[in-house]
């Protein structure tokens, strides 16, 4: 939790900073220092976590600083430029359905590298695999967020104007937005809350269903209806679906599926897999349209009326990062309290990974009753 409060803050700054220099190369600049860092930290820290020197927990520790540091970097960096890959709702769909399907092969290319590195017999052969992995896996990060500073006009402010800019003023101008303040509330409710259930799945498994084991085989399942739910989704947005419509209708398959797990605890396993695969198809247009609809906003009213590029989405950044921070200490202080007031554990954990999911998509359905 502590960590990715840490994470958000610090794309916060980054955000104000890149706007505050108004240099038009500043974000591909970003790339270029943090996706190295990022990439060859990642690589050395299990490199390091391999051997056995005197100093390896001041190493690892100093390699997890840097790693983090080149990843916020990005973050803000490559979030901002996706803001300027589109022109209208058509196209921020697709670019972000597009995004959200190569993130989940990437996810998925992570747990096949984890799963044949723990499969492996002894313990050094397991970590000279997860060396190897994670060698290939930061040059893969630092490749290919290297090849995005080929992008053009990513429309950071004029220098005129960033001299003019103040952090807050510019915080009052856009929680004064309407329509950003509604993004704002809509990635609280989803990051903080709805996201309970992925992080209880193990104690779901360990009380109601094979044991806390179940918890990789019920990701799998919501990953791969994720990947197969979006090129729908793209094409519905293509054809001129709203992403109001998406993603009211998304939350609403997920308050569904939420009724169905709870259902699926009465010693009915079957019906948990259907469920699992709605939350996945829910994500998918949870995910998607926001992330097209922080586009649109920032390219169409903040970038035109009020000079902002940049802030605004390390703003966006801080808040899903703090949300989801604060909703993995929900989940660790509602288990810790409620077995210290004797509170049946089971309970508590079908209150807080299944009640509050389905009643923060209540929530965004009806924040999103009127655009």
């Amino acid at each position: 939790m502590t960590a990715l409060v840490w994470d958000g803050f610090g794309d916060l700054l980054i955000g104000y900073w890149a706007d505050r220099t108004g240099r038009t190369n500043f974000l591909k600049i970003l790339l270029t220092i943090g996706a190295p860092l990022c990439g060859a930290a990642f690589a050395a820290l299990f490199y390091f976590a391999a051997t056995e020197p005197a100093e390896r927990v001041v190493v690892v520790a100093l390699l997890c600083w840097a790693c983090r540091i080149g990843y916020t970097l990005c973050d803000v960096a490559h979030n901002s430029m996706l803001v300027n890959i589109s022109a209208n709702e058509r196209g921020a769909s697709l670019s972000s359905g597009l995004r959200l399907i190569f993130s989940a092969a990437g996810t998925t290319a992570v747990g096949l590298a984890f799963k044949s590195s723990l499969s492996l017999p002894t313990i050094d052969t397991q970590q000279s695999a997860f060396a190897a992995c994670a060698a290939v896996g930061g040059l893969a990060y630092t490749l290919t967020l290297l090849a995005a500073i080929r992008v053009k006009d990513v429309g950071l402010l004029s220098r005129e104007r960033a001299g003019e800019f103040r952090f807050w003023p510019a915080l009052r101008t856009l929680f004064a937005t309407v329509a950003y303040r509604k993004l704002c509330f809509l990635i609280v409710l989803q990051a903080g809350v709805t996201s309970l259930l992925m992080k209880g799945l193990p104690f779901l498994g360990l009380h109601f269903f094979r044991g806390a084991a179940w918890a990789g085989d019920a990701i799998v399942a919501v990953t791969v209806a994720q990947v197969a739910a979006l090129p729908v989704l793209i094409l519905f947005g293509r054809r001129g679906v709203t992403s109001r419509t998406i993603l009211q209708t998304s939350h609403a398959l997920m308050a569904a599926s939420m009724i169905l797990l709870c259902v699926s605890t009465r010693n009915l396993p079957g019906l948990a897999w259907v469920a699992l695969v709605g939350i996945g198809i829910a994500q998918s247009g949870m995910n998607m349209t926001i992330w097209a609809k922080l586009a649109l906003v920032v390219r169409e009213r903040l970038m035109v009326h009020d000079g902002l590029h940049a802030l605004p989405v390390g703003l966006f950044l801080a808040i899903l990062k703090c949300a989801a921070g604060f909703g993995t200490g929900m989940l660790a202080f509602g288990l810790s309290w409620g077995r210290t007031f004797g509170v049946d554990q089971k309970a508590i954990i079908l209150i807080i990974a299944v009640a509050a999911p389905f009643a923060s998509s209540l929530a965004c359905i009806a924040l999103t009753r009127r655009e």
